[in-house]
């Protein structure tokens, strides 16, 4: 990292190593730094379950504000460090347990935007996040149960909500879903078989400000795809359909729009952070 000191986002997956103290401890002793100072997106692909990794770059990035955890992890956090970052996005592969994500979020009540669930959260984590989310822009989960709905009845502000497939229980209420939504993502192949998109033709029927349907091809199928089609014309609302479908691959930005996407206009937001 001494050669890279105006790095934005870090990727890491750490096999076999437990701690990277030593080295951060070296690192922060050097004159000048040698390592990034304005550190904004940190990713951890891979680690040992019982290493405090996430808390050590934490601790030493204070800067970040978009974080992906994409492993489960069992280590409690430090109870003797002040916590600095403030998350904008959060993004979570497994559920983490809620001492963990409380300690994650402890400092962000102001600042945190977009959640990211891939896994089912807990009954704790689900109403943790309840308790943000009138302040969410973004809504993203790859599994839907009642605790992920209560969360998403929470999300009062949202301006995009992502779904891996439609929700069949509990279904999704349009009454429940704020009309600041903007843009609504779907992989409809993930779908049940016997869910149909009547819950997707209330969707742009009800809400005012909707701008942007995206899907895959298997929403094309259904018998009411027309119906739909000529309710997004009328409305003018953008459909955007791709073979397959796609889950969010946008880079760690604050959005001034949603969806975000990856572009070389994001490079000048990047580049006002390091300074």
């Amino acid at each position: 990292m001494k050669y890279c000191s105006n790095l934005y986002e870090l990727r890491i997956g750490a096999s076999g190593i437990i701690s990277l103290q030593p080295i951060l401890t070296k690192l922060r002793t050097s004159t000048p730094p040698l390592y990034p100072t304005c550190l904004r997106a940190l990713h951890i692909s891979r680690c040992s379950v019982q290493s405090p990794i996430l808390y050590e770059l934490l601790g030493f990035f204070p800067t970040v504000k978009f974080l992906t955890v994409g492993v489960e992890i069992a280590v409690h956090p430090p109870t003797n460090a002040a916590i600095k970052f403030q998350l904008y996005e959060l993004s979570m592969y497994r559920t983490l347990p809620y001492e963990i994500s409380l300690w994650l979020l402890s400092n962000s009540r102001d600042s945190l935007r977009i959640v990211e669930l891939r896994d089912l959260p807990s009954v704790r984590v689900s109403k943790l996040l309840q308790e943000y989310g009138s302040q969410l822009h973004s809504f993203r989960t790859m599994k839907y149960n009642i605790h992920t709905a209560m969360i998403l009845r929470s999300c009062t502000n949202l301006r995009e909500l992502i779904f891996l497939g439609l929700p069949s229980v509990p279904t999704l209420s349009v009454r429940e879903l704020p009309p600041t939504l903007e843009h609504f993502s779907l992989v409809h192949r993930h779908s049940e078989p016997n869910v149909g998109i009547t819950d997707v033709l209330m969707l742009v029927r009800t809400l005012p400000n909707l701008k942007l349907l995206d899907s895959d091809e298997k929403l094309k199928y259904d018998s009411q795809f027309e119906l739909l089609e000529e309710i997004c014309i009328k409305k003018g609302i953008d459909i955007k359909i791709t073979e397959y479908g796609n889950w969010p691959n946008d880079e760690p930005v604050v959005a001034s729009t949603f969806p975000r996407r990856l572009t070389t206009f994001n490079f000048h937001s990047m580049n006002q952070f390091q300074t």
